[in-house]
């Protein structure tokens, strides 16, 4: 027994001996590591002018991060000093593998209140980066004669310098027709300045009619454009601004956007639906019909294209390619869409749901925008038109509905 004591003690004492004796550690050899460093990791010392000193690197902790803003899954954040932990982590890098949540794919270090991604989010050629009029950035894209579209959403909580500027009020759980207001999705009812845990500025904000069309004031139907080389029942609107044949309403668009209008939706969708392979991962020849079919843009008569789901009546079509394959999180509804991501050029609808009065509505199930679009064919008034996917259609729904209704925006880049 004190034979064993005495060896236990034996060891004990060496270890801090030679803790105090090499307080620098080489790993991959048992030579010593440079005078400057705490830790280094070679195979050899530098040679006749090589640097070298490996043949081999260092692979960093893959970790599926989950929030931009808290140290998830390191921490539960129900720890009772989960504030300081956030300090104490600070220069805590990964390698994040998640590529359907907030941070981008690859190292990323912990700055102390959210997570830094090293170096430059890798973008498609096609991809191209702007800032909002709240200093927001945003991915947006060509998509063919569509035009240049955003691929996020929205999540400007003023009007930008060319409309005045100014705050958008907060939701307050209004109803009414003439609302003005904005939200977070899968906010808090009641609470709706509360930013929700999972948010993240790539899925925006929602916006009432009102609030995203500022500078429309139609509340009467006296779009409808008849004979247009798109369709000849669809719902156009032209807007108080710019120039003609580009007129256009800005609403709660950055300077140099704005909302695009009924026509402008049809546009996008025909383009996505002749050219799926350069968006997503479908394909239109497995389309059924292989070609977008220009009655889908309007309705001859108030029960036909409009509020209903329009394109491919196979296992794939267009709402499948514009629609994101990542649930938010939060969800675990599956979304059955192939767009690419936004950073690798595709639309990617994101199912965000959106509110109605104190209500949420189909976070997870369901992705709406609105369109500058008042009214429509044989419509009452006090209704705009919108754009929703679903992970049960492969299509997208063509509809319109009460203003109060608070739904995504996407911005569409002024043609001059």
């Amino acid at each position: 027994m004190n034979i064993n004591y005495l060896a236990k003690l034996s060891f004990l004492g060496l270890f801090v001996l030679s803790s105090s004796l090499y307080s620098q550690v080489t790993i991959g050899s048992h030579l010593p590591a440079v005078s400057g460093a705490l830790l280094e990791i070679k195979e050899k010392n530098i040679e006749s002018g090589n640097l070298a000193t490996s043949t081999r690197g260092f692979m960093m902790p893959r970790v599926a991060l989950s929030s931009l803003k808290d140290l998830y899954p390191m921490l539960s954040g129900t720890e009772g000093d989960y504030s300081t932990l956030k300090i104490t982590h600070v220069g805590l890098m990964v390698y994040n593998t998640n590529s359907c949540g907030p941070v981008p794919m690859g190292l990323n270090v912990w700055d102390g209140s959210q997570w830094q991604h090293l170096g430059q989010e890798q973008l498609s050629p096609d991809v191209e980066i702007y800032i909002d009029q709240d200093g927001n950035s945003f991915k947006a894209r060509r998509f063919g004669s569509a035009g240049v579209w955003m691929t996020e959403n929205l999540a400007a909580k003023n009007y930008a310098s060319g409309m005045g500027g100014g705050a958008i009020p907060l939701h307050t759980s209004g109803v009414d027709n003439d609302l003005v207001a904005y939200a977070y999705p899968n906010g808090t009812p009641g609470n709706w300045g509360a930013v929700p845990l999972n948010w993240s500025t790539n899925q925006g904000l929602i916006y009432s009619w009102f609030a995203a069309a500022k500078g429309n004031p139609s509340i009467a139907i006296d779009q409808q454009v008849i004979g247009s080389t798109v369709e000849k029942f669809e719902v156009e609107m032209t807007g108080p601004l710019g120039v003609a044949p580009n007129k256009y309403v800005q609403g709660v668009c950055p300077d140099g956007w704005h909302l695009p209008s009924d026509r402008e939706w049809n546009q996008l969708e025909q383009e996505i639906y002749n050219s799926a392979a350069s968006y997503s991962a479908s394909s239109t020849p497995n389309f059924i019909p292989t070609s977008w079919v220009a009655d889908w843009g309007g309705e001859s008569t108030r029960t036909v294209y409009m509020n209903v789901y329009r394109g491919s009546s196979s296992t794939s079509g267009h709402g499948t390619a514009m629609k994101s394959i990542c649930p938010p999180v939060g969800s675990s509804t599956e979304t059955n869409g192939t767009s690419n991501s936004s950073a690798k050029g595709g639309f990617n609808a994101l199912l965000l749901g959106g509110a109605h009065g104190a209500s949420l509505l189909n976070f997870g199930t369901r992705g709406y925008f609105w369109t500058s679009s008042s009214g429509s064919q044989n419509a009452t008034t006090y209704v705009s038109v919108y754009r929703g996917v679903s992970p049960t259609s492969v299509s997208v729904i063509r509809g319109n509905t009460n203003r109060a209704y608070m739904w995504a925006v996407r911005c569409k880049k002024n043609a001059y």
